[in-house]
Formats: structure tokens, C-alpha cells, sequence
């Protein structure tokens, strides 16, 4: 084999491990799994990695690529995000020039958003996303049989996803989105002339994929409102909110991707995320003065039936300004066992906190709502170290996001 071709397949065996679960010792020699561009289970919000790769449950700017559903409960208050284009090194520990890179937009808007001044015990909404991810494995330096250097050429592997999403809120006291994502990809592994026989096909492989999701919310306290006022006046009180959430996606449904001049196709990664949340905080008014979220994840491989991830987060808020979060997955049967962590900022609490102090007071709605819901946020995560064989071991993450 070529030196490139060498350097190539060792790159996507140990990232095909990372994501099935074989040990770096074990890279060259195992089968890791039968499906192909497994870039497609990959999670690249910062936010969810931090939480032990928890993604389904979550509401915001990063995770409506992962759960369309959600895209219809963010835009019941949000009319724009932004999740600004981030490079992640991708297993960091390998020396390789991996990249891992996610950015998309979404819009949407939601029946009070156009009748704001009429009260409605309901609410729907409608949101539309684009989303790019893309592994990019560098540049490959060819080199013949004969240690001649040839022209190099770039290896990705990449997908444009549309997402739609509609919610649905009753009084504040169920909420429910449903979604979908049309994935067309692109996986580029190998120059033209690369082939067995040069002029009959490409290292090029095309497919589309469809993902279906649903989310749930139920907020408890709203059957039991409970209001505890904080000295004379009844402008400030002490409430708090329970709300148990119920998320689950069906991600990369369609037919096998196949490379131009082979005979037979790989299957794509078709996987089901089922998850548990519960979210609780305690607030003064319309702001929180602490949160907190348990998730329990689990991702089924509908490809290698036998196989799962099981995963579990926890996220403490400050003042919604400032978060920290830990957790940690596992594979079942048990060879990756990854604890995560991470921290977030977010403007909205200070936003939040301006209002309840009367700092802020507009009287235009249409501004007052694009001022109460505008957030800027960073996020980071990091796969903790592990066992020395441990591909993901010291991984980063981080993203930028901007909504309204």
C-alpha cells in the first residue's frame, strides 16, 4: 500500500475506534464496525459533551442539530441564532493534523410573536435550521512505491443538514416539539487516480439521511403554583420549577453510501437517543438564582444491534450566567468509559437580572422582547484524562453562539 494510503486508513481506524469503542492498542487489528462515515454519530456541542455527550434533552443554539424537535421549542421565544464556526482538534493524542467543525443558523417565529398583544392560552411556533458538520483529516502527503512524493490531496468527510421543527405550548405547562433533518453527505477519502483502475470512479462516496425527533416538557410546578413574597412588597418572590423533559431521535435513516467504482455499499450509522431530563431551579421573580439538570441518555447502534452508550450529565447554573457541568459514558458492553467536563457563560441571566431590578424598562414590545431574549454564550468541554490506550482522552471543545 502507498505511504498515503497507509497514513489514511490508520487515521480512520482510530477514529472509527474512538466512536465504536476499541482501545488505541487494538486499532490496527480490529474489525471496528460495519457501517460507514461514522462521523455522523459524532456530538460537537460543547454543552452536551460537558454532560457526558447528553445532547437530546437540551434546548439551544448548538444542540438543534442533533434533535430537530427542539428547533420548535427554541423558537417559541428566539427568532435567530447563530452558532458561530468552531475547529475542534480532534483526538488531540493521535499527532494527527484531525479537525472537527460544526457552525449553523437557525430562524423561526411563534404565534405571540405576531399577535403580541392578544392573550392566548397557547402558543405554536415554527423553526427552520441549516447546520454543517465536517471531519477534516488533513492533508495527505502521497508518496509512490518507490518513496517518490506525488501531489497531496485533502481528506474529509462532510454534511449539509436542513432541519424544520414546529412546538407547541400550553400555559406555560406542556410543551412539545416534533422535527426533522434531511442530511445530504459528502465523504471525499481519496484523490482520482487513486483507484485500482484509474478513469472508472473516485475515493468519493455520496448519501442522504433523514432524522425524526420529538421532545417533551411537563413544568410541575405550574399544577401547584407556590409563590413565597419577599418582604412587604409582592414585587419580589421566591418560586421554583420542576420540569421533567422526555426527548428521542432516529438519526441517519436512509440507504448505504457506496464509492464511485466499488461494488458495494457501507450501511449508514443509524442510531435512536432516548432521554430522561429533570430540570429544577429556585427563583427571585422572572430570574434564577440557581438551576440544576440531570440527563440520562442512551444511544442504541441500530446497525450493530447488540451494542448502546449509556450516558449521564448534571449542569449547576448560577444566576443563569454562569454553569458548570460534569458526566460521564460508556459503552455497553463496556470498552470506553469517559468522564467529561466543562463550564458555560451566558449574557441571558444578566439580562434577566436587569429586569428584575428594574434597571431595564422598555416600553416598545417588539424591542422589549428582542432585548429580553438576546444571549451571547460561550462553552467549553474536555474529555478528562484517562487510561493511556484511551483515544479520546484530552479532547477540547468550544462554541460561540449568538440568539435573539
Amino acid at each position: 500500500m502507498p505511504y498515503w494510503g497507509k497514513t489514511l486508513v490508520i487515521a480512520i481506524l482510530c477514529i472509527l475506534s474512538a466512536l465504536s469503542g476499541v482501545s488505541l492498542a487494538d486499532t490496527e487489528k480490529t474489525a471496528v464496525s460495519k457501517a460507514g462515515v461514522l462521523f455522523l454519530r459524532l456530538v460537537n456541542s460543547p454543552r452536551a459533551n460537558a454532560m457526558g455527550e447528553c445532547v437530546v434533552n437540551l434546548v439551544d443554539e448548538q444542540t438543534l442539530l442533533y434533535n430537530p424537535a427542539t428547533l420548535g421549542l427554541f423558537h417559541l421565544d428566539k427568532t435567530f441564532s447563530l452558532s458561530f464556526p468552531n475547529k475542534t482538534k480532534w483526538l488531540p493524542m493521535l499527532g494527527l493534523d484531525l479537525s472537527f467543525k460544526a457552525w449553523g443558523l437557525s430562524g423561526g417565529g411563534s404565534y405571540k410573536l405576531l399577535h403580541p398583544n392578544e392573550k392566548s392560552r397557547f402558543n405554536l411556533s415554527l423553526g427552520l435550521s441549516y447546520f454543517q458538520t465536517k471531519l477534516d483529516y488533513g492533508t495527505i502527503v502521497r508518496m509512490d512505491e518507490l518513496g517518490q512524493l506525488q501531489s497531496p490531496f485533502h481528506s474529509y468527510e462532510a454534511s449539509d443538514n436542513f432541519s424544520i421543527g414546529l412546538g407547541f405550548d400550553f400555559r406555560h405547562l406542556f410543551r412539545v416539539g416534533v422535527g426533522y433533518t434531511y442530511k445530504k453527505i459528502n465523504s471525499h477519502l481519496a484523490p482520482r487516480d487513486s483507484v485500482s483502475r484509474p478513469g472508472e470512479g473516485k475515493g468519493e462516496g455520496k448519501a442522504k439521511a433523514h432524522d425524526f425527533g420529538l421532545i417533551a416538557e411537563l413544568s410541575l410546578h405550574q399544577l401547584m403554583p407556590h409563590k413565597i413574597t419577599l418582604g412587604q412588597s409582592e414585587k419580589y418572590y421566591l418560586h421554583f420549577d420542576v420540569t421533567p423533559s422526555f426527548a428521542w431521535v432516529n438519526a441517519n435513516v436512509g440507504d448505504d453510501i457506496s464509492y464511485k467504482g466499488t461494488e458495494k455499499g457501507d450501511p449508514l450509522p443509524k442510531i435512536r437517543r432516548t432521554g430522561f431530563s429533570l430540570y429544577l431551579a429556585a427563583n427571585v421573580s422572572n430570574s434564577a438564582l440557581f438551576s440544576t439538570r440531570f440527563i440520562k441518555e442512551v444511544e442504541k447502534d441500530l446497525v450493530e444491534t447488540d451494542e448502546k452508550v449509556s450516558k449521564t450529565g448534571f449542569e449547576l447554573g448560577l444566576l443563569n450566567i454562569v454553569y458548570f457541568r460534569k458526566g460521564r459514558f460508556k459503552d455497553e458492553p463496556a470498552n470506553r468509559d469517559v468522564k467529561t467536563s466543562g463550564w458555560g457563560f451566558s449574557s441571558k441571566g444578566i439580562v434577566s437580572w436587569l429586569y428584575t431590578l428594574d434597571i431595564i424598562h422598555i416600553e416598545n414590545k417588539l424591542l422589549d422582547r428582542f432585548v429580553r431574549n438576546l444571549d451571547f454564550s460561550y462553552d467549553y468541554a474536555h474529555y478528562d484524562d484517562q487510561r493511556e490506550d484511551e483515544i479520546l482522552s484530552d479532547t477540547k471543545f468550544f462554541k460561540i453562539d449568538f440568539s435573539f
